[in-house]
């Protein structure tokens, strides 16, 4: 996801290392991040829960694998339908993002090929902090970008290869 980490890490009043450790990334990967200017949602997931008022954007907790899980049963779709709509070669990487509630805010476009797309409501009865953990609470898994930097190279070549005929 596109974020200024220089930026926000100064707000911190942090260093590059700090940041990274803070991460559990070492620093070398932490800048090349910080130079792109991107940075998987599981880290930021996990700068959320570690810094107060880490910003992230208003939509960040409607895209996780729990929404995607919703949409395909409201959807009745299989595992192999949301593995073609989402161009994914491997039906398994879907039950990979299906396993447990992760942040999947690299994929917010493909979620939007779902038509309507459903979003879970959330009821806030009595207990407001239950009910606010429950849709924050995530597991920090999955790197999105690195899948999605292999579908675009793959689309590549097939348009490459199409192209030589």
């Amino acid at each position: 996801m596109n974020i200024d980490l220089e930026t926000i890490r100064k707000n911190y009043g942090m260093e590059k290392s700090e940041f990274a450790d803070l991460i559990d990334m070492q620093e070398f990967y932490y800048s090349q991040y910080e130079t792109r200017k991107e940075l998987p949602s599981k880290y930021v997931y996990i700068l959320w829960t570690k810094l107060k008022n880490f910003p992230v954007p208003a939509d960040f907790f409607f895209y996780t694998s729990f929404v995607l899980e919703v949409n395909m049963r409201y959807h009745r779709m299989t595992q192999s339908d949301i593995a073609k709509m989402f161009d994914i070669a491997n039906q398994s990487t879907i039950s990979g993002y299906l396993r447990d509630n992760i942040p999947m805010y690299e994929k917010k476009e493909y979620f939007l090929k779902f038509r309507p797309l459903i979003m879970p409501s959330i009821l806030l009865q009595n207990d407001k902090k239950a009910k606010l953990k429950e849709i924050t609470d995530l597991e920090a898994k999955g790197n999105f970008i690195l899948v999605e930097k292999r579908r675009i190279q793959k689309q590549n070549r097939i348009r490459s290869a199409n192209a030589a005929v």
